[in-house]
C-alpha cells in the first residue's frame, strides 16, 4: 500500500531527526523522550494556554493538563513545530504570517505525532474506519488526527499512482508514434501512401 508514498522535505527532515535521537518505535514516541531529544522543557498546568516560548537559551512548551491525555499529546506535537521551524514572536507578526505558521504547525503535527517510517511497518485493516481506529490507538491520538494523516497518505499515493500511469501512457504513445516500432503492415501502408503522394505531385515534407 505504501510503496508509492513520497515523504516531503519537512517530513524527511523530522524523521532523520527522530532516528538520530533514537526515536525509532512507538514506545519512543513520548512527550518526555521527544522533548529531551530536542532539549525542550514541557510544563503542564491546569487551564494553561497551549503555546511555545523560546529564545537562544531555552525553550518551554506549556500544555493544558485539564485535557484528555491524547489531546495533550496532539497539542505538544503542534507546538513543537514553532521553536524547531519558526523564528520570532508570533504576537509581533502580521496576522497572515501567524496564520501561515499555524497551518505549517498543523502539517508538522501530522508528521511528528505519526511518523511515516513507523506507520509503514503496520499492517492496516482493509476497512478505513478500522484502520483509523488502530492508528489512533497505537499512536495515542484522536481518531480525527489519525483520519487526517491516513487521508493525507492515501491522497499522496493516489497522486503518485496517477502520475505514474500518465507517464506510462505518454511513453506508450511515443512508442506507437515511432516508425521503428510499427508492424510490417503499417510500414508498408505508410510507404504506399508516400508513393501515391509523390505520383500525384503533392510532395512530402519531412519535419
Amino acid at each position: 500500500m505504501f510503496d508509492l508514498y513520497k515523504t516531503t522535505i519537512l517530513e524527511e527532515w523530522l524523521e532523520n531527526q527522530y532516528q538520530a535521537f533514537g526515536i525509532l518505535s512507538l514506545d519512543d514516541l513520548t512527550i518526555n523522550k521527544v522533548s529531551c531529544a530536542f532539549d525542550l522543557t514541557v510544563i503542564q498546568l491546569p487551564g494553561a494556554k497551549e503555546e511555545a516560548i523560546w529564545d537562544d537559551e531555552q525553550t518551554i512548551i506549556f500544555l493544558n493538563s485539564d485535557k484528555p491525555y491524547i489531546e495533550v499529546r496532539e497539542a505538544f506535537f503542534h507546538e513543537l513545530c514553532h521553536p524547531l521551524r519558526h523564528a520570532g514572536d508570533q504576537l509581533m507578526l502580521p496576522r497572515i504570517f501567524r496564520e501561515l505558521q499555524e497551518t505549517q504547525a498543523n502539517q508538522f503535527q501530522l508528521y511528528a505525532a505519526m511518523p511515516f517510517f513507523m506507520i509503514k511497518k503496520i499492517t492496516l485493516p482493509p476497512h478505513k474506519s478500522e484502520a483509523i481506529g488502530l492508528l489512533a490507538q497505537l499512536f495515542g491520538v484522536t481518531t480525527r488526527l489519525a483520519s487526517r494523516r491516513l487521508e493525507q497518505i492515501e491522497r499522496r499515493i493516489y497522486e503518485a499512482r496517477t502520475h505514474h500511469e500518465f507517464v506510462q501512457l505518454l511513453q506508450s504513445q511515443r512508442r506507437k508514434a515511432d516508425p521503428a516500432n510499427w508492424c510490417p503492415e503499417a510500414k508498408a501502408m505508410f510507404r504506399l501512401a508516400i508513393q501515391r503522394k509523390i505520383q500525384k505531385g503533392q510532395g512530402v515534407v519531412i519535419r
